[in-house]
């Protein structure tokens, strides 16, 4: 029967291409160059095309059919559709062979059992009976595609997934701005049914005076196809409006055309009103910062209080402020000064000053801050007679602020106080300014009362330096008469002494007992050191009144000119003088070259032996010192501060001959330069002096 199909098909083949074929070419020429043409697409066709019996049987297939099952042609004429179809479509391969066979032909997809085990999915076109008894099926692998399709399932799954997980609201649309999902948290925030389309929603839920301002931006961001971001308040279900940031990002397909937006809203509410918060108290503390620097400034210490008040009054928005505080007048007894803020002092002026009340002891005892929305609700109010409660014609106060000023020592100085004739005015914000304020107030007080304090200090201290400078002319007048009477007074009887020896050692000498001319000869001497002793005298008194004028003098040349000076007067035998090249101070040149004639002439006198005097500077820290040392009869140490003293002398007057002011003199003249003078020495091995003179 088959064999016949086929002889008669053939037949009605080679019919039509003999009639189709070409002039000069037989009709069975035409028909095998026809199977040839056709052989040729069914090897190369890209898709798996086979042909299956009525049976369910393979009876031919292509390459790209080997390719697609895994099994070689032998292999699969050997087999039937369901040897192939996965498990899950055996049951529906023979009634879908007879459905083609009543409609001719078929589309759809399904899924294909490799060789190995794997599964691909096809889409198939099958056409009944392209030769008796002969269907055609041709199948397309759609595996990439629809593993694709899976891939962007499961993608929007997470998506969906990911975005009812978070604390955001999340929302997607198309390009057109339509919106197509909102995840789980939109519906749980605003209590919205999903039935609500999501751009009637946003209009639901945006705050009125965010709405205008959001669409003009959003409709800006989406024509540009830019991000669109913005700060709005979005209405919780609970009916609060809560600030969120909403962002919503445009995403391109590969023709750089917008496919779609995706959208987030997060809750920044907390955020928002804690930066608000911390710009508050920016500005609180600038402010305060502000105002103590202002008030720092003020020592003038009623001013002060009146800046402080009306400062104060403003930042916190009473009605009036006022600031009671506590001053010491010259006796030593506090009493209490008030200033006022936003009224006038009459409004104060009639009332007594505040008592220890219930209401007022904290603040004045410095117990802390005290604040009430309503004073006159609060327990302690009322109690204190005799008005138990305000004054008659005393402004109204419900909303009641008040805070001690405490000074660095924990001294109460006084207190500030405000009110409002509304009631919750005050809030802790408030309490944290004025404490400030406070603490500010405070140091400024201390400081303005401190300098009142100086300000009559330097009063006290000008009046007394002048009565000191008083009495101090008057004894330098007492001590310059007392002076010219020395001067005067006692060198006349010295001149009428030693006048008197002389004229009798001259006219009586020969004729006088050897005992009285040495007598005599005493008395001129004695009468003589009188007068050098006077001299000395006069010149230390003249030493501590006399004015310096102060240069810079070379103590190098100063100390060589002096050396030369004593030597020519007394021959300094066996003595070398050495001096520092360079030695320079600024001292007044006349009272300082007595200094250097001092302790050069004293340096010789106690030199008998000769030996080295040398003149030079020893640096000590950053102070220059500078030293006379020689090589002479030296001292006991233990008397060193005793030789700077008048008349005391450390060798026998007929040794070494002198009156005992020469050091008194250099140590004073140094102590009037600012600077010191001390000495070191040792019996038999010389002496050194050192002094210094300050810059």
């Amino acid at each position: 029967m088959a064999e016949m199909q086929q002889t008669h098909k053939r037949s009605e083949t080679a019919g039509r291409a003999a009639a189709a074929a070409p002039e000069g070419c037989t009709a069975e020429e035409a028909l095998i160059e026809s199977e040839q043409r056709l052989r040729a697409i069914f090897e190369n066709a890209q898709d798996a095309i086979l042909l299956v019996n009525d049976n369910g049987f393979y009876q031919d297939v292509n390459p790209a059919a080997e390719k697609l099952t895994g099994y070689t042609r032998d292999e699969l004429m050997t087999m039937t559709i369901a040897d192939v179809a996965s498990p899950s479509l055996q049951p529906s391969v023979e009634p879908d062979l007879s459905e083609l066979q009543k409609t001719g032909q078929q589309v759809g997809e399904y899924v294909l059992r490799r060789k190995d085990g794997s599964l691909v999915t096809v889409e198939y076109r099958a056409v009944a009976n392209v030769l008796p008894g002969l269907h055609l099926s041709i199948l397309h692998d759609i595996s990439e595609r629809t593993q694709a399709e899976m891939e962007r399932r499961k993608g929007n799954e997470r998506f969906r997934g990911l975005a009812d997980s978070m604390p955001a609201i999340v929302w997607s649309s198309f390009a057109d701005g339509s919106v197509d999902y909102l995840n789980g948290h939109y519906y749980d925030y605003t209590g919205l049914s999903p039935d609500i389309p999501g751009i009637e929603g946003w209009v639901i839920v945006v705050h009125p005076d965010d709405m205008a301002g959001a669409r003009e931006h959003y409709e800006k961001c989406f024509s540009a196809g830019e991000v669109w971001e913005q700060e709005l308040r979005l209405k919780r279900h609970d009916g609060q409006y809560r600030w969120h940031l909403s962002r919503s990002v445009p995403l391109f397909d590969g023709a750089g055309k917008i496919s779609r937006w995706y959208a987030t809203s997060t809750d920044i509410h907390d955020q928002k009103m804690a930066e608000a918060k911390a710009r508050d108290e920016a500005f609180a503390l600038e402010t305060i910062n502000r105002v103590g620097e202002s008030l720092s400034s003020e020592l003038n210490l009623e001013k002060l209080v009146q800046s402080l008040t009306d400062a104060a009054t403003e930042l916190v928005g009473a009605q009036f402020g006022s600031f009671f505080y506590n001053v010491m007048n010259d006796s030593g007894e506090s009493y209490l000064l008030y200033s006022l803020s936003g009224v006038p002092r009459e409004a104060f002026s009639a009332f007594p000053m505040p008592r220890n009340t219930a209401i007022f002891n904290p603040t004045f005892q410095g117990e802390g801050v005290m604040r009430s929305e309503d004073i006159t609700q609060d327990e302690r109010y009322g109690l204190n007679e005799p008005y138990c409660g305000m004054p008659k014609g005393h402004l109204p106060v419900k909303s009641y602020l008040a805070v001690p000023v405490i000074s660095r020592s924990g001294e109460v100085i006084g207190g500030l106080f405000f009110g409002h004739e509304k009631a919750g005015i005050f809030t802790s914000r408030h309490e944290r300014i004025v404490l400030g304020v406070a603490s500010q107030a405070a140091v400024a007080m201390d400081n303005a009362r401190l300098y009142q304090r100086m300000t009559n200090m330097n009063v006290e201290l000008e009046r007394r330096v002048k009565e000191r400078t008083a009495q101090y002319e008057a004894a330098n007048k007492e001590m310059e008469g007392f002076t010219y009477s020395v001067s005067h007074d006692l060198r006349g009887p010295l001149r009428a002494i030693m006048s008197t020896s002389m004229i009798l050692r001259e006219d009586y000498g020969d004729s006088l007992p050897e005992d009285a001319q040495q007598h005599l000869e005493r008395q001129a001497k004695a009468a003589s050191k009188m007068g050098s002793l006077i001299d000395d005298l006069l010149k230390l008194s003249r030493i501590a009144r006399q004015e310096m004028t102060r240069s810079d003098v070379d103590l190098s040349g100063l100390a060589t000119e002096v050396y030369e000076e004593v030597a020519a007067r007394e021959p300094c035998e066996n003595i070398r003088f050495e001096v520092q090249e360079g030695l320079c101070a600024k001292v007044d040149a006349k009272l300082f070259r007595l200094v250097v004639l001092n302790l050069i002439d004293n340096a010789c006198k106690f030199s008998p032996d000769g030996g080295k005097i040398s003149i030079g500077e020893a640096a000590q820290n950053a102070e220059p010192v500078f030293f006379i040392k020689d090589e002479g009869i030296g001292f006991d140490k233990q008397y060193a501060e005793k030789m700077f003293l008048p008349f005391e002398r450390l060798v026998l007057d007929t040794e070494f001959p002198g009156t005992g002011i020469g050091l008194a003199n250099v140590k004073r003249i140094v102590e009037r330069h600012g600077g010191k003078i001390w000495a070191e020495g040792e019996l038999g091995k010389g002496s050194t002096f050192y002094f210094t003179v300050p810059a």
